[in-house]
């Protein structure tokens, strides 16, 4: 073979392997962007499902679905923390009723029914419902049509409705954490026994005594509503602080050089002051399970965290809900959507949890924890 045709075939062989290296590397670099785009793909679904609301629940076409009712001390209820809610049904007038489900979304339970707040089944709930720490008791105040507006306690093991006073337009309540003692102010109400109440009490649930609670250590902070830090017994009021001393039997005539600065204020359970935060304004506001942070819920759709020890702002962020509360981990919050509820992280208002319910959810409250 001549010297031409073997230099030819060495350029055909070296063309060769460089078109098969060239082709290698082409569908090597497509396999490796291919697995890169996979990778990211399932990152992406990922991080979208693990915010992605569920389907956790059956409803037919009708809107009806499978109730199951809240059974007090059964283990695989109380296994974990819940949340408590009220539901108004606005396909009826005046027809609300409570209702719990587990944090994660799952197990919805009724707890008690329209017909068992009230016997025609046309009770309003106006406050927030509040569970005892044994989970046993449920207090609120309640307004219909043939008792207008009263307090009353629910017995979740006897089913036993107990009317602590009729009448009066105070609508806050709260428990001490002997799961015993309802704190609540009088409103103006009417005892069983027509003793008018018109300033701050406590109920013994066992006994049924109402009796006057000493708060003549609150000199300065005129309170709008409150309520019990049950682990504590402390209670955080929303309110204004005041320049002048209280006058609790009422003030006739508004001081000219009277200064108020809103805010929250934390009170020992003898009603002396713990501290005082400047906050936002707004009528949504907690404190944290570990009683170290309150958050606001302000009219301009923000939420804004605060630390309890100093004062300051801890984080604030948007939300198109200013109603929450904190999780039992004390770093988040649940808080109402359109269609079930929340889980949002308090350092950036991030959602981490889009719970999906049959019923809509208000006035939320976390018990079992």
């Amino acid at each position: 073979m001549g010297n031409g045709k073997v230099d030819a075939l060495k350029k055909i062989a070296m063309v060769a392997l460089f078109v098969a290296g060239l082709v290698f590397l082409l569908s090597g670099g497509d396999e490796d962007n291919q697995r890169r785009a996979e990778a990211g793909h399932a990152k992406t679904v990922a991080k979208k499902e693990s915010v992605q609301p569920q389907a956790l629940y059956e409803v037919a076409p009708d809107g009806t679905f499978d109730i199951k009712e809240e059974v007090y001390g059964d283990p695989d209820i109380f296994d974990s923390p819940r949340i408590q809610f009220v539901f108004s049904d606005m396909s009826k007038s005046d027809c609300d009723s409570v209702w719990s489900v587990k944090t994660d979304g799952t197990d919805l339970r009724r707890v008690l029914s329209n017909t068992q707040l009230s016997p025609e089944g046309d009770a309003i709930i106006a406050d927030i419902p509040r569970r005892s720490i044994d989970n046993r008791y449920i207090c609120m105040t309640l307004n219909d049509n043939p008792n207008g507006f009263h307090k009353v306690v629910f017995d979740l093991k006897t089913g036993q409705k107990d009317v602590i006073t009729r009448h009066g337009q105070s609508r806050n309540m709260g428990w001490q954490n002997d799961s015993r003692t309802i704190v609540f102010f009088g409103g103006g109400g009417v005892t069983l026994k027509n003793d008018r109440l018109t300033k701050l009490y406590k109920y013994d649930i066992k006994t049924k005594n109402i009796t006057p609670y000493d708060w003549s250590n609150n000199i300065y902070f005129s309170i709008d509503s409150f309520f019990i830090h049950s682990p504590t017994n402390r209670i955080i009021v929303r309110g204004y602080e005041r320049s002048i001393p209280l006058n609790h039997g009422g003030l006739k005539k508004r001081p000219e050089n009277l200064v108020e600065t809103y805010g929250v204020c934390i009170f020992n359970p003898d009603w002396s002051k713990h501290r005082m935060l400047i906050t936002d304004g707004g009528y949504s506001f907690d404190v944290s399970p570990d009683g170290e942070y309150v958050i606001r819920g302000n009219f301009s759709d923000y939420f804004t965290v605060y630390s309890t020890k100093t004062g300051d702002v801890i984080s604030k962020f948007e939300s198109d809900r200013y109603i929450a509360i904190f999780s039992e981990d004390s770093y988040h919050i649940y808080v109402p959507s359109y269609d079930g509820f929340e889980k949002k992280s308090i350092s950036d208002g991030k959602v981490v949890l889009d719970a999906k319910l049959p019923i809509d959810c208000k006035s939320l409250t976390l018990i079992n924890i």
